[in-house]
């Protein structure tokens, strides 16, 4: 497939995609896997039809490709990770991902992103001074609305200044319950 145009922020690439799709107890996950790692993961949902429609990209791999080698090796510690979090656990994701196709501040912005604590939050301007963009508080609204791999790299832990949730590509319902399930856990 060929990646999203400027529009999305991506950079265009063409990356060939396999598929898996699992059951969690928040409801049916759909991922895409690159050669190099998890390319894209949706939302959780409550039907197979739906956890695929929230996918911007579709798998494009041939059987017994190199795609098809990694999410066959890593799809099912990737599910087992969710449904750990999903149960209220704190998880640290630790299968492959591929971070080609954003532009090179998107990427910077969703990796700092990652590495923000399971139960903490912080905010766009914080993100944004943290990178060395002190301004750019609207552009990295713009890469975590881009980032292909919610919960795993936790853009629903970046919430507006004053506490406000912000955005959420997943809708802010799923957003507040992401935040209240990691705030109720005893580290």
């Amino acid at each position: 497939g060929i990646g999203g145009g400027c529009d999305r922020g991506y950079f265009m690439v063409k990356v060939e995609l396999a598929s898996s799709v699992f059951s969690t107890s928040w409801g049916v996950m759909a991922s895409l896997w690159s050669p190099q790692g998890l390319w894209e993961l949706g939302f959780p949902r409550k039907t197979e039809k739906e956890a695929w429609a929230d996918l911007r990209f579709s798998p494009t791999a041939a059987p017994e490709s190199q795609a098809e080698d990694m999410a066959e090796l890593a799809w099912e510690a990737l599910a087992a990770q969710l449904q750990t979090y999903f149960q209220g656990f704190p998880v640290i994701f630790d299968v492959p991902l591929d971070w080609r196709g954003y532009t090179p501040f998107r990427e910077k912005a969703l990796r700092y992103v990652a590495s923000v604590p399971y139960g903490c939050v912080c905010s766009y301007g914080e993100v944004s001074r943290a990178i060395g963009v002190p301004q750019g508080a609207r552009a990295v609204g713009g890469a975590m609305h881009a980032n292909r791999i919610p919960i795993v790299v936790p853009c629903h832990r970046v919430v507006a200044s004053g506490g406000k949730l912000g955005g959420f590509g997943g809708g802010l319902e799923l957003k507040e319950a992401l935040l209240f399930l990691e705030r109720n856990i005893d580290n």
